[in-house]
């Protein structure tokens, strides 16, 4: 109790100092975000706006949310007490204990949670720690082997209590799962990264990095964060309006807070699909994106999300760097050349132990073609409907998640400069469009250093086959369709796919996990020219400081 009490005060006394500037890159899928997610359905203080759409947290969502903390928490668990703990540490806030020492050795690991730890009050703080993803696996009918070979450093920091800074940066090499691989070879594209090298068959070497400084504009109120990396935007496992799933990229992200209103503009430079070559110049295209974020009740918040990806050559369109303007108006002021996209969010509590979530994107739709339902071409949207439920059954941290997605073909098409994709990746629903999906989440952790998952991911999708057009693929243009109706969710040639992925994880020291798991994949086609593919493999791994690496579909 009393170590706790500590932890609750050191966060209620960072809170002045701070300012709320502060931020750390907690990888989507990281055991951390669920835990961050876990304390603000059961322990949080129902007034507190904790704006979690946006991922990574900021320590503007973090500190607010651990400091509301209600009175539950102090009977909470070991594995809470040491969740709040890693969290404490992971956002750097760090206690005055923690003086400026002159030699190198002494410095190193003062606590169990950053491997180096600089700290001037009010002048400088700093952390270093080391990234490690190393894995081994067998695949059924695959002599090569599974193996991802991560290695790298992480530094992150805060200047005279203000202006925050963060870079990685890791050297891959990596041999995926044959399904992995036959879609970098039809992509080409390493999934969630840019540029690489096929050093041999299935053998991928390449580079990884995110940075970014964020510094307050107009005090706590407006902050701004430049940076080159990734953003997911929503409460699911997937986001229709934009995922972490492909490369990082280029961007300037303002946040705006007042009370129970957030709001976000995002800027970003693309990279439009490509066929790899030689060493040359690569084109770009650009994005803007806004949300708006509401808590309209101490157990409802809403959003709404607009976006648009247009291509100029190489330069930005002044109408699209205005934070506050409609960017469907802008786009039609010039001539609606662009692909604009606008959708609404939500998430409602329902009990203290679970919550609903959802999104309804809208690309394009006309409500008399809908109403006929003669399944037009036109009519572009998708939705997503989800649940967490927290203590299922009663029993202690175990934890569900079933989500159901769904979007229209020729969602996100347009053309090569205004798709919706950067450097031959989606931006947001890896499965692009023309598909259903569903998906299930078990999570249980019964100590502070075990836990497993069990994931299970079902889906039907849409395939193009030849040169046939049924807004399958958001990469074609949607001007070669095949016909203006009788579209339905799955167009062209269908195909059934699951994914199945049993993972276990013991955590020897904070943030250092040695893991094992199992997967397997069937895709099966309607078209009996289409081979179907079955994935079968076992893995095993060290993994510290890192986010796991995972394609679940």
């Amino acid at each position: 109790m009393l170590k706790l009490f500590k932890i609750l005060l050191l966060i209620m006394v960072g809170i002045g100092p701070i300012s709320f500037a502060q931020t750390r890159y907690i990888g989507k899928s990281q055991e951390l975000q669920e835990q961050i997610n876990r304390i603000e359905c059961l322990h949080a203080n129902k007034q507190i706006h904790s704006n979690g759409f946006i991922k990574p947290y900021t320590l503007q969502h973090v500190i607010p949310l651990l400091a509301s903390l209600d009175s539950s928490y102090r009977y909470a668990d070991a594995i809470d007490k040491n969740s709040i703990e890693k969290i404490t540490n992971a956002y750097l806030i760090i206690p005055s204990k923690y003086t400026v020492k002159r030699t190198y050795l002494k410095s190193l690991y003062k606590n169990n949670y950053n491997g180096f730890v600089y700290n001037e009050p009010n002048i400088i703080q700093l952390a270093i720690n080391p990234l490690l993803n190393f894995q081994i696996g067998s695949e059924k009918n695959n002599q090569s082997g599974v193996l991802v070979n991560t290695r790298g450093i992480a530094v992150n920091g805060l200047l005279v209590n203000k202006i925050e800074f963060y870079a990685s940066f890791c050297d891959n090499q990596e041999r995926p799962l044959s399904y992995i691989g036959k879609l970098i070879d039809k992509q080409q594209a390493v999934p969630g990264v840019d540029y690489y090298l096929n050093r041999s068959t299935n053998h991928y070497d390449y580079l990884s990095a995110q940075t970014y400084i964020q510094f307050p504009l107009v005090k706590q109120y407006v902050q701004a964060q430049i940076g080159y990396g990734k953003q997911f935007w929503g409460y699911g496992q997937r986001s229709l309006f934009l995922s972490d799933y492909g490369a990082s990229t280029p961007y300037i992200h303002l946040h705006s807070q007042f009370k129970k209103f957030s709001y976000d503009n995002l800027f970003m430079e693309l990279t439009p699909q490509y066929t790899r070559g030689g060493d040359k110049v690569l084109d770009h295209k650009y994005a803007s994106f806004h949300h708006l974020s509401m808590q309209l009740h101490s157990k409802l918040e809403v959003g709404v999300f607009e976006a648009i990806v247009f291509g100029r050559t190489n330069h930005y369109e002044w109408s699209y760097l205005n934070p506050l303007i409609l960017l469907r108006q802008a786009e039609r002021s010039q001539g609606s050349p662009d692909n604009a996209l606008m959708g609404f969010d939500f998430k409602w509590k329902t009990s203290r132990k679970a919550h609903f979530y959802g999104q309804l994107l809208f690309d394009e739709f006309k409500l008399k073609e809908l109403s006929q339902s003669k399944g037009w071409w036109g009519n572009k949207y998708g939705f997503q409907l989800g649940l967490k439920a927290y203590d299922l059954f009663k029993i202690p941290h175990l934890d569900a998640q079933i989500e159901f997605n769904q979007v229209r073909p020729f969602t996100y098409a347009r053309d090569s400069a205004s798709n919706y994709t950067h450097y031959n990746q989606a931006l947001a629903h890896p499965l692009g469009a023309g598909f259903r999906e569903c998906i299930g989440i078990l999570r249980y952790q019964w100590h502070k250093k075990w836990s497993c998952s069990v994931q299970q991911v079902l889906y039907a999708k849409g395939v193009d086959t030849g040169s046939s057009n049924f807004g399958n693929n958001i990469f074609s243009a949607y001007s070669s369709r095949v016909q203006d109706y009788g579209f339905q969710t799955i167009a062209g040639v269908k195909s059934k796919g699951a994914y199945t992925n049993i993972h276990i994880a013991y955590e020897c020291i904070p943030n250092l996990y040695i893991e094992a798991g199992y997967i397997q994949r069937t895709l099966s086609y309607q078209a009996s020219h289409l081979p179907d593919e079955k994935t079968s493999a076992v893995y095993s791994g060290i993994r510290w400081n890192m986010a796991r690496r995972t394609v679940d579909f």
